[in-house]
């Protein structure tokens, strides 16, 4: 009798037993639970203001069962029961208009299960969630045919994406681009994940407001070019860094771009960047368009960086400038008359004598000369200039400038207005004079000061090379896409220069 009294306690212990680690171990969120967060959820609230009621509720005869009913402006209500089995609280047939009630419903477990409210948003809205599992994430929404079916697992708390990484791409700026491409005034503004803008374009200035939760990281920064790069274009983009290289460096301002951080904001705005640190970018339109819209002119069209020019005066040959013509009609010899000549003649200050003006090579660049020190000449005729070797009987020699941060000038069609390009070239001029020797070896000099003890005289295997795109005339072929009533003269009234040669010239007619 003890013998089964002793088995029976020992049975009644061990089933006592059992019990209590089924319940310590149990999972202890219910339905009943998420229905209450539900609906105190701020977002709840905050939907009352645009007509919309959501409620949450449970019936104790349906234990597993979550009604979600959902009332639109217009009084319609809609009832979804979504179905709990184990832990895995689903629903099959969700449209798109539906989806805010999932968002509420899954941010209403998250805090169930320790987040704060709205701390899951970012992860709900990002591309990731796609791949989560609701065994492994908690988390699962697919293509249902055309509904998509969810389920949540109540207990599990659903780990947050990385957005570390995340910025906003060109393509999201979709309405600024339709306005700019219209050629219109607008604005775009929204929120995406962690990040917050409003891009603004009008006739003088574009602005860019750029906001990311808590602080500005390389997130913000990277969404900053792409606002640029939609507003403007890739070039723009591009070069920004070199002018701003992240927000350490706070407000600055340099040409065309002012930065402010934590700019004062509107109401308006205030909300829409509730949570953020903000960065304010304002650009002047035509100091950008000047700079990087290319398309918007008309005259020279090489591509920036680096280019090198042909130039040969060799034997009779000579090139003929008329003062109407376009760089884009005259090619290599074009590009170093307006480009590179006439700056060297404005920074030096020198008169012109005899119609004539003489340069040289010095230290590697392109400088006045006179008469007994120079390699080439520049003549003023009657309707044209005329470039011609001033050493016709020397050793055929090839020799060598470089010039860094060559700025080109442009004309805007239907107005006088010089534009200056900003983009730094790099040009190196090969300029071949001389006549050939027996061999027909030429020599190379690259730091010639004809006439004088700093002239090299090594002879070399290099071949002189002819350009036969810029031979004598100003008949080339063409370096752009420009049609030639398009246009606009680039060698008559450009600079000082220009406008005394023209002077002169004109002086010459009357004296006829």
């Amino acid at each position: 009798m003890k013998v089964r009294n002793t088995i029976m306690a020992l049975s009644v212990a061990v089933l006592a037993a059992g019990i209590f680690q089924t319940n310590a171990f149990a999972a202890e969120h219910t339905l009943e639970e998420v229905a209450e967060v539900f609906n105190n959820s701020s977002t709840v609230e905050s939907y009352k203001d645009y007509g919309y009621i959501y409620s949450a509720s449970t019936d104790e005869y349906e234990p597993d069962v979550l009604r979600i009913s959902v009332t639109d402006p217009e009084e319609y209500a809609s009832v979804f029961s979504w179905e709990l089995d184990g832990s895995i609280l689903s629903y099959e047939h969700i449209t798109d208009e539906q989806v805010m009630m999932v968002m509420i419903l899954a941010d209403s477990i998250g805090q169930v299960n320790g987040y704060e409210e709205g701390e899951l948003n970012d992860t709900l809205n990002s591309p990731d969630i796609r791949n989560y599992t609701v065994e492994n994430e908690g988390f699962e929404i697919k293509e249902n045919g055309t509904y998509y079916s969810v389920k949540m697992d109540i207990d599990k708390k659903v780990p947050l994406v990385d957005l570390s990484d995340y910025y906003l791409t060109p393509e999201e700026f979709d309405i600024m681009t339709e306005i700019l491409e219209n050629g219109s005034s607008g604005n775009q503004m929204g929120k995406s994940l962690k990040m917050a803008y409003q891009l603004i374009a009008d006739e003088d200035e574009n602005v860019i407001y750029m906001g990311e939760k808590n602080e500005l990281t390389q997130s913000a920064y990277q969404s900053v070019l792409s606002a640029i790069e939609v507003m403007y274009n890739k070039e723009a983009a591009k070069d920004f860094p070199s002018l701003y290289s992240d927000f350490s460096m706070g407000n600055v301002w340099f040409n065309g771009v002012e930065v402010e951080i934590d700019p004062e904001l509107d109401a308006d705005l205030a909300g829409l960047f509730d949570g953020a640190q903000v960065v304010k970018l304002t650009f002047d339109n035509e100091y950008m368009k000047d700079k990087y819209m290319r398309m918007d002119y008309i005259g020279e069209t090489i591509e920036y960086g680096d280019k090198t020019l042909t130039i040969d005066l060799t034997g009779d040959n000579s090139y003929n400038l008329g003062f109407f013509a376009s760089v884009s009609e005259s090619g290599d010899i074009g590009f170093l008359y307006k480009y590179i000549l006439e700056p060297v003649v404005e920074a030096s200050g020198a008169e012109i004598v005899d119609d004539t003006i003489y340069f040289n090579i010095v230290d590697g660049k392109i400088v006045v000369g006179d008469k007994d020190n120079s390699i080439f000449k520049l003549v003023i005729k009657e309707t044209e200039f005329e470039i011609v070797s001033t050493q016709p009987e020397a050793v055929k020699t090839i020799a060598t400038a470089k010039h860094e941060n060559v700025k080109t000038t442009e004309y805007q069609e239907g107005k006088s207005d010089v534009h200056e390009r900003y983009g730094n070239y790099q040009v190196t001029v090969n300029i071949a004079y001389g006549k050939e020797t027996e061999d027909g070896a030429a020599k190379t000099d690259n730091q010639n000061t004809a006439g004088n003890d700093k002239t090299q005289n090594t002879n070399t295997d290099q071949q002189a090379k002819t350009n036969d795109t810029t031979q004598k005339a100003a008949g080339a072929p063409k370096t752009g896409d420009m049609s030639t009533a398009a246009e606009v003269s680039v060698f008559a009234g450009l600079l000082a220069v220009s406008v005394v040669m023209i002077a002169v010239v004109e002086e010459k007619k009357k004296t006829v």
